[in-house]
């Protein structure tokens, strides 16, 4: 059989288009099913949040530690001399030998700086 040399072209060209066509087309989601049940209902959320300070207030402390959680929440009352916040101290860091030496020295200069005030104090 002999067709015209246009059918063989428009033959070429549907098939390209038909092949482009199932190339492109969107192929199914796999999804995970089960069947419908009566029951408790548990989601979580995790992500991250972000925290807007309207007011900053600075509390200072004389020791260094760790500061304990804070047990009262969000608009409850405070009165003068209440207990807010508990510092833990924080673990003592690991002296080597040089700064036990200087720590050794610091504590003679002290004690040289007493006697020189008792000294002064004694000559009045």
């Amino acid at each position: 059989m002999h067709l015209p040399k246009y059918t063989w072209t428009v033959l070429t060209t549907l098939t390209v288009v038909g092949a482009l066509v199932v190339a492109f087309f969107p192929r199914p989601v796999a999804v995970e099913t089960t069947p419908a049940t009566r029951g408790a209902f548990q989601q979580t959320i995790d992500e991250d949040g972000k925290t807007r300070v309207r007011q900053r207030y600075t509390v200072s402390a004389p020791v260094a530690g760790t500061l304990q959680r804070i047990q009262r929440k969000a608009g409850d009352g405070v009165t003068r001399g209440m207990l807010l916040a508990t510092i833990a101290p924080s673990a003592p860091v690991l002296l080597d030998v040089r700064a036990e030496h200087e720590l050794t020295e610091r504590v003679g200069a002290a004690e040289a700086t007493q006697r020189r005030a008792t000294a002064e104090v004694g000559d009045c």
